[in-house]
């Protein structure tokens, strides 16, 4: 082989050493990426003597006559068919599902970029380097290249659609909720899918040639173009749609100017919304730092408290607006479109505190008019309310600071939209080390680092984007802040942000990246509250702090709950006027919807919901509590009024929510309990 073709030896053998290297550093952090990288270049390397025995045995195989044209059209369409799928197909339905997610990244304002650029990066791999292979090799190479083709196209297909993976939520910085983990018998049954649609399509193409080959490539590719062209339709149609708002994007600040002002003489009520803080966690915190437990004097710890949706979309509403908007309440006005009555939620307290002559601020509301990240409008025609975007705002400053240097969010997604792909359309048994032990083959997953550092600097940054200065008698803080729903390692003890963790937890918690967000949350949010205290405005101050969800992680199964409580049980501290002394325990029964009752208890005479009239109170306790597990609608129709529940996975709580028996199906009906 070596000394008929030197040339191809030479390419060939560079080929299989080049990647020695990145392997043995991968070697070292992901051994799962490592063993299949090693696997597939121990068969590339095999490869030669594969055909060197074979020629030596004389084995023939089947074949299908060759065409000149028709074999380079079978190829072509093959090949234009796993770009079309892996460049624009695959990444135009991930941004369809939330365009408004990468509008305005690195200076891009469509979400198309994000679509040309994979489309650009995929073209290398499936129309570049097949052309030139086909133009260099022989002719029984390009046969093989035909028939390689349509098998790959196929194979494809069959990974985007039949085997998609069920990975949960993929977050705004490309990871999956759930990670990436199949099943052997998934794998297997993958496997068997896989060869046995190879088999037939070898079996086409030798059989019949090309009149049966070539629709064979041609009717998927016109079909993955036509979905193609309407998921693109899609996404040009909710850009469109919000261009009478221009939304501005994230501007970093060099310079940390004051936001928040409190009073030394009146009442400060703070809300800090931490999303996806949970519960669980908190007991072990005190354990690992005592300290702690003197930081919080005052507080009071609720454990047993719940959430009444597993994500933000629907958790957030009832915390910020209270029972009325609890998931099954809001169907109570279907007139009232979901956007409306999600973002009467979020102007709620703002509005009634301004109102009562508070000066109120809110940061960082979350899905705000159902669109942009950014897009604060709602809270324009109160001029009593000021908001502020912070999450984001202070990173480059942070970063400076701290001698570090990380990609932009935009490099991240030009790279791993790419990833992405790649993974949506391989066999399952090759998605665990595409994602890899450190994701995406990174081995320091940067855009995670990036995306707990936006929320992470508000938190270190709060002391000096503080101050003593209110205009007003009064002051009301709206805080919301996603360090805890970023998950990503800090380096112990002090849990501050680092691209090589070295140093971890002690606790039961060590490999839970979700503990150490929650820990870094709450520990700057200590140092904060010994600024309150060395200012003199922590006696004066009502601090709640409260989450949406907790995580969806199993850490502490409840019986035969078919989820984890751990998704509903949220954590909730709160402090009140003048109260110190030790931290301590309440095992009431609480929701997260008590957030704008516990705020405005004792401050606003008989408060109303300004939209409805009806009173804001607790009193949906005294019932069992619909948890709306299964709660959706459709985020793309403003009209929609009403969300969709199911019964057989909706479940009534009441009393002890870490007591199997207080959970009831809700299709059994709701429980009757004693007022």
């Amino acid at each position: 082989f070596s000394a008929k073709k030197p040339l191809l030896a030479l390419l060939f053998a560079l080929l299989c050493i080049a990647p020695i290297p990145r392997i043995w550093y991968i070697l070292q952090h992901a051994p799962a990426v490592c063993a299949v990288a090693t696997a597939l270049l121990s068969a590339l390397a095999a490869l030669p003597f594969v055909l060197m025995l074979i020629k030596k045995a004389r084995l023939r195989f089947p074949s299908f006559p060759y065409d000149k044209k028709k074999n380079a059209a079978l190829c072509a369409l093959s090949f234009a068919g796993s770009w079309m799928i892996t460049g624009i197909l695959v990444p135009a339905l991930l941004i369809a599902s939330s365009p408004e997610e990468f509008v305005n990244i690195g200076g891009h304002p469509s979400p198309l970029f994000f679509i040309a650029n994979a489309a650009l990066q995929c073209a290398g791999f499936f129309l570049v380097w097949p052309l030139a292979l086909y133009l260099l090799f022989p002719q029984r190479v390009k046969k093989a290249l035909a028939l390689g083709g349509l098998v790959l196209f196929a194979a494809l297909l069959c990974g985007a659609f039949l085997f998609p993976g069920n990975y949960g939520i993929l977050s705004p910085d490309m990871t999956f909720q759930n990670g990436v983990r199949h099943s052997l018998a998934a794998i297997l049954a993958n496997a068997g899918v896989l060869a046995a649609l190879a088999a037939a399509l070898a079996v086409i193409v030798i059989k019949g040639g090309f009149r049966f080959a070539l629709p064979a490539a041609f009717l998927p590719l016109a079909a993955v173009t036509a979905l193609s062209a309407a998921t693109i339709g899609s996404v040009w149609s909710a850009f469109t749609a919000t261009k009478a708002y221009s939304a501005p994007g994230i501007k970093q600040s060099g310079d940390i100017t004051p936001i928040f002002h409190f009073s030394k003489t009146g009442k400060n009520t703070i809300v800090i919304m931490l999303d996806r803080a949970t519960s669980i966690f908190f007991p072990e915190m005190l354990k690992e730092k005592p300290e702690l437990a003197t930081i919080y004097e005052g507080f009071v710890y609720y454990p047993n408290t719940v959430a009444f949706n597993g994500y933000t979309r629907l958790g957030a509403p009832p915390l910020f607006g209270g029972y009325e908007y609890t998931p099954l309440r809001l169907n109570e006005r279907p007139n009232v479109s979901m956007r409306e009555k999600h973002n009467e939620s979020l102007l709620l307290l703002p509005r009634l505190f301004s109102e009562a002559g508070y000066e109120a601020v809110v940061t960082d509301p979350p899905y705000p008019n159902y669109s942009y990240k950014d897009d604060l409008r709602l809270y324009d025609e109160y001029p009593g309310i000021k908001a502020y975007i912070t999450d984001g705002v202070y990173t480059d400053r942070w970063l400076k600071e701290h001698n570090l240097r990380i990609p932009s969010r935009s490099e991240i997604l030009e790279r791993d939209i790419f990833w992405y792909s790649i993974l949506k359309t391989a066999p399952l048994a090759f998605r665990e080390a595409i994602y890899g032990q450190w994701i995406w083959l990174s081995p320091v997953h940067i855009s995670r680092v990036i995306a707990s550092i936006n929320a992470y600097a508000v938190l270190d940054y709060l002391p000096h984007l503080s101050d003593c200065n209110s205009a007003k008698e009064n002051s009301f803080l709206f805080l919301v802040n996603n360090t805890t729903h970023e998950n990503s390692f800090y380096q112990a003890p002090e849990y501050r942000p680092a691209l090589n963790v070295t140093a971890y937890s002690p606790g039961r918690f060590k490999s839970t990246a979700e503990y150490y967000s929650n820990v870094a949350a709450l520990m700057r949010l200590g140092d904060w509250f010994d600024w309150l205290k060395t200012e003199g405005v922590y006696d004066n101050s009502r601090i709640i702090i409260a989450a949406d969800h907790g995580t969806q992680q199993n850490y502490i199964p409840l019986g035969n709950l078919p989820f984890s409580h751990n998704g509903f049980n949220p954590l909730l501290l709160v402090k009140d006027f003048n109260e110190r002394g030790a931290l301590r325990e309440d095992d009431s029964f609480m929701s997260n919807a008590d957030v704008p009752y516990l705020a405005l208890r004792g401050q606003i005479a008989n408060p109303r919901n300004p939209w409805t009239g009806k009173p804001i109170t607790i009193e949906d306790k005294e019932k069992p509590l619909y948890i709306a597990r299964s709660a959706g609608v459709h985020r793309g129709d403003p009209r929609a009024g009403t969300l969709l529940f199911n019964a057989e996975k909706d479940y009534y709580v009441h009393g002890n929510i870490f007591d199997e028996k207080n959970w009831t199906r809700a299709s059994e009906g709701a429980p009757w309990t004693e007022k």
